[in-house]
């Protein structure tokens, strides 16, 4: 259930970290990632 945990908390972790080799980098996906970073400052 650990495992699981993390997973389903972040979603976006993997998309985050495979648009950084990517330069596909849309205006809403960097929106999506300052939003998971506030809620990640805000934890």
């Amino acid at each position: 259930m650990e495992p699981e945990t993390p997973l389903k908390i972040t979603p976006t972790s993997p998309p985050l970290s495979r648009g950084r080799p990517t330069k596909a980098l849309s205006s809403s996906e960097r929106k999506f990632s300052l939003r998971w970073l506030l809620v990640v400052l805000a934890f």
